[in-house]
Formats: C-alpha cells, sequence, structure tokens
C-alpha cells in the first residue's frame, strides 16, 4: 500500500502492519507517525457505570490499530526502520472523513408549580415546552459510508436542602445521567426537578450538564466518536414559608445552547442517580 491513498471515516478501526521480504528478514527501529486526533479504543463498561478513552500509545511495533476523531484530508501515516542495519520506510495516504450533522435545541424555564404528576416541584421545564430540547435536523454520512448516531449525557448535580432543624444537606456526583445511550433517536431532551417535602426549610438545585452526538460507523469493531455537544445548567432555589407555603427566591438557566463541534469524549466513572445526600 505504501504511497497510496485510501478513504476512512471516524470511529473505524484502523489496522496497519509492515511485513519484510524476504521471509525472515526482521524490521528493527521501527517508529509509526500517525498524524491528527486518534485514540487506541474508547472502552465503555457493558452496564454503563464508566466509560474511559483508552490512549494510542503503541508506535514501536510492526503492526499498530487505532481510530481517528477528527476529519482531515491527505494525512499520511508513515513507518520507518532499519533491515540489516540499512534505514528504509514507507507511507500511505488516508482521507479521514467525518459525518456533517446539525442540531438545534431549545430551552424551557425554571419554575415551581405542579405541572409535573399533580405535584408540587421546582423543576427546569414544563410538559409543553421541557428543560433541554435537542434535535438532529440534518444528517449525511461521507459518501461510501454509513453508520448511526445517538445521545450521551453526563451531567453533575449539586443539590441542597435544609432540614427542619437547620442542617444542610448536599446531593453531588457528576457521572452518567440515565442510561448509555441516553437516546437512539434524532432528538434527545430533559426535565430535571427536585421534589418537595414539606418537612424541609429550603431547597437549592443548581445542575451543569453535557450532552454528547455520537457517531458510529457500520463496521466491524468501529467505536462511537464524539461529534457535537451542548452545555448547559439550570438553577432554582425555594424557601417554606411555613405550612408548606413554598416560594421561589431565585432562578435561572442557559438558554438555547449553541452545539459545539466537538472531539472531546464523554467520559465519566459512576452514575449520577448513584448520588446520595450528606450533611455538609
Amino acid at each position: 500500500m505504501t504511497g497510496t491513498t485510501r478513504d476512512a471515516i471516524v470511529g473505524q478501526k484502523m489496522n496497519l502492519s509492515v511485513q519484510v521480504q524476504p521471509s525472515g528478514t526482521q524490521l528493527t527501529n521501527t517508529n509509526w507517525s500517525v498524524p491528527g486526533m486518534r485514540v487506541g479504543n474508547y472502552a465503555v463498561d457493558p452496564s454503563g457505570v464508566s466509560a474511559q478513552v483508552v490512549p494510542f500509545t503503541d508506535t514501536t511495533t510492526t503492526s499498530i490499530s487505532f481510530y481517528w476523531v477528527d476529519e482531515g484530508y491527505n494525512r499520511t501515516v508513515s513507518l520507518s526502520g532499519k533491515v540489516n542495519g540499512v534505514s528504509v520506510s514507507a507511507y500511505v495516504i488516508f482521507d479521514a472523513k467525518r459525518p456533517v450533522v446539525t442540531v438545534t435545541s431549545e430551552t424551557g424555564e425554571v419554575g415551581l408549580s405542579t405541572v409535573w404528576d399533580n405535584a408540587l416541584t421546582l423543576h427546569f421545564g414544563s410538559p409543553s415546552l421541557i428543560g433541554i430540547n435537542l434535535n438532529r435536523t440534518f444528517y449525511s454520512p461521507p459518501s461510501g459510508f454509513s453508520g448511526n448516531t445517538f445521545w450521551v449525557q453526563v451531567i453533575a448535580p449539586l443539590r441542597r436542602r435544609q432540614l427542619a432543624d437547620g442542617t444542610w444537606q448536599k446531593l453531588t456526583g457528576a457521572g452518567l445521567d440515565g442510561h448509555y445511550p441516553y437516546s437512539s433517536i434524532t432528538h434527545a431532551g430533559d426535565n430535571p426537578r427536585q421534589p418537595i417535602d414539606n418537612s424541609r426549610l429550603q431547597y437549592v438545585a443548581n445542575d451543569t450538564a453535557t450532552m454528547w452526538l455520537m457517531f458510529q460507523p457500520s463496521l466491524a469493531n468501529s467505536i462511537p466518536v464524539p461529534l457535537l455537544k451542548v452545555d448547559w445548567s439550570w438553577y432554582g432555589a425555594i424557601e417554606n414559608r411555613g405550612g408548606g407555603n413554598w416560594v421561589l427566591t431565585a432562578r435561572s438557566n442557559t438558554v438555547n445552547p449553541p452545539p459545539v463541534a466537538t472531539t472531546e469524549f464523554p467520559q465519566w466513572s459512576q452514575l449520577a442517580n448513584d448520588s446520595v445526600w450528606v450533611n455538609e
């Protein structure tokens, strides 16, 4: 393949190896040069409890594998080494392609009402306009390739509540929100809320989250790679004025946050739902 140009797509497993002729001849001082953003793997636990990027570091063996994450044309992957003390080299050129997508976002407002399940809650969004709604409005994979997109959300909740004796408690712990994937259809949304116990004096919700749109090519041994991400947050504070008379004292939220192209993978080491209340 030396000197040839080949098409590739992000998330495709790239397997490259070198053969030296005649048989039995050894290549020494092997060194591969691979341009662009590439990873060794993206490891998601089957239970969804964790996800980590595995770096690509193995550049001194005769066979390598990696995955490109970003787009790049005329990428020259080169190999150098020595055979019987004589310097040798080889190269192959790749056009690493990436799907074109468009995502829109729409947000609701922070409120205190019974619009959810007829129970008083501090909430972001309502049934008619949820907290954040994301829609993949356009999707075009590169010619000759196909694949699927899906959503993943990592959230960092910060909830506080004041007990009747004045003690403050908090709930924190960034992690995967919901399931992996969060949604496998063209749209995804979230409407976080804080249930209310009338024995409490105050509640504060201050959550930040990132929703990723991922793409995985329809190829054996491929991995999902990030295309876009949307950062969003919401804040609300309520106070019990007595007898269950709750008042919304402060509120804010990200308004229609713009999707941003990214090569950053979602990573986490716990499920956000596993967070528990602790005393401050």
